[in-house]
């Protein structure tokens, strides 16, 4: 019954490797109470931190099992950690990031699955770590983890854009990715894991923005790293192009909150934003960065971001042109050495389908395997949540060491149903995906 109406409901939505002197990782206390980053000292790294190798445990504790995971996979979490770990930013500067870690119950440890959370904000109190632990996180994101914990997978998700909230730096995004997985495998000491497991990683646009970005960079930043299979929805290949597209609709929100996020990693871009904003709506446009994606979304919605510059055309401005074309530009920094599943709506209206096109190419002619999954009838969210049985059936296989499809494989759809041998991996966690499906149907 639950198949029957996941089905029907899918078809309503087509109308709509550094070496250093160790610092020794501190213990610290389990933590009852959810405490806003920004006030936690769980997040400021030891005296001496710099001196770590990239990946370095820094700090640790445990939490509860957040509630909404539990109610989506009862029992099946054993425990779950913060990690507080080393990591550097796109100017190679020190900087300390946590993941949350996720024990399954009776899992395998050489299975290790990342789902990158696309929190898309330039607050950092709305980092994974503390909005995964809210009662109501049951949304697509939460039932992924929930499906790979009743896998036995070992999970997690790291606060990627940093304590800066670097949001759409891709850099920083895929170099602290990298480093959350050394850091992970050197947990096995607390969490179990091994520490060479076969590594999976899931995300949808913002998600998606990491884990791109650390595949690119993972031949030249994080050798020892071997990442068993990538999947991708909803990509976000450049994000000046996504700033034009999104400008004056629901989602211009997403505008403020890049440029601030951008502006917290880089001094230069917050002195041009000092002199360049206009001063009578300034504080309005830089608020951005004390909200999460729903308030920025609902506070900017429909409106023209490019009037809060002296200049319109500001992308065109030398430092944020710049800027934007070092770390917001895709396929420029790498190509993937492991395999890859993309899946792009046809009809994203908050990031042009030709972008992810262009860059599926660019790294099939690079040599790299990629399977691209283009669908007729999706868009930018629907697609993102559409397209979890695939890329999880997907990845399954890749855990189980299943090897992947050499070279480039190219699938266009033109339909909104799962295949029933996708659909039946998720077992009684279709019926949530089918909830958080209407719920981005409602909103």
């Amino acid at each position: 019954m639950a198949l029957r109406l996941l089905q029907r409901l899918l078809l309503l939505s087509c109308s709509i490797t550094a070496i250093a002197a160790p610092v020794p990782a501190v213990e610290r206390a389990t933590s009852n109470t959810i405490v806003l980053p920004s006030q936690d000292s769980f997040y400021q790294p030891p005296t001496g931190y710099e001196s770590a190798s990239l990946g370095a445990i820094l700090a640790k504790r445990q939490i509860p099992v957040p509630g909404a995971i539990d109610s989506l996979a009862p029992g099946k979490t054993q425990s779950v950690w913060q990690v507080l770990y080393r990591s550097s930013d796109d100017n190679g500067q020190p900087l300390a990031v946590v993941t949350t870690i996720f024990v399954p119950t009776g899992g395998d440890p050489n299975k290790f699955f990342t789902q990158s959370i696309a929190y898309d904000s330039s607050d950092v109190d709305c980092s994974p770590s503390y909005t995964l632990q809210s009662p109501s996180t049951t949304g697509p994101d939460s039932i992924v983890i929930a499906l790979a914990l009743s896998s036995g997978w070992y999970v997690q998700s790291p606060d990627f854009e940093s304590y800066k909230a670097a949001f759409t730096n891709g850099i920083i995004s895929g170099q602290t990715m990298l480093d959350s997985l050394r850091a992970a495998k050197q947990s096995g000491s607390f969490t179990g894991l091994s520490a060479n497991p076969r590594i999976g990683m899931n995300g949808g646009s913002g998600g998606a923005l990491a884990i791109e970005w650390a595949l690119e960079l993972q031949p030249t930043y994080a050798k020892d790293i071997t990442i068993s299979g990538a999947t991708l929805g909803s990509l976000t290949p450049n994000i000046a192009n996504v700033m034009h597209t999104v400008n004056k609709g629901p989602a211009a929100g997403l505008i403020p909150s890049a440029i601030t996020g951008l502006a917290q990693a880089s001094p230069q871009l917050q002195t041009y934003l000092n002199t360049n904003l206009i001063s009578s709506t300034a504080a309005n446009f830089e608020s951005a960065n004390t909200r999460c994606i729903n308030q920025n979304q609902d506070y900017y919605n429909g409106k023209d971001i490019t009037a809060y510059f002296k200049n319109p055309n500001f992308l065109d401005d030398q430092v944020v042109h710049d800027l934007v074309q070092k770390v917001g530009i895709m396929g420029t920094h790498g190509t993937p050495s492991g395999p890859v599943y993309v899946y792009k709506g046809a009809n994203d209206e908050v990031s042009p389908v030709a972008d992810t096109d262009t860059l599926v190419d660019e790294f099939c002619n690079a040599g790299a395997s990629v399977t691209y999954v283009r669908n007729a009838l999706t868009e930018h969210v629907t697609e993102s949540v559409l397209g979890i049985p695939g890329a999880y059936a997907w990845l399954d296989d890749r855990l189980n060491g299943v090897p992947a499809q050499q070279g480039c494989n190219k699938v266009f759809e033109a339909n909104t149903t799962f295949s029933l041998n996708d659909l039946s991996k998720l077992g009684s966690l279709a019926t949530a995906l089918m909830a958080a499906l209407q719920s981005v149907l409602n909103s």
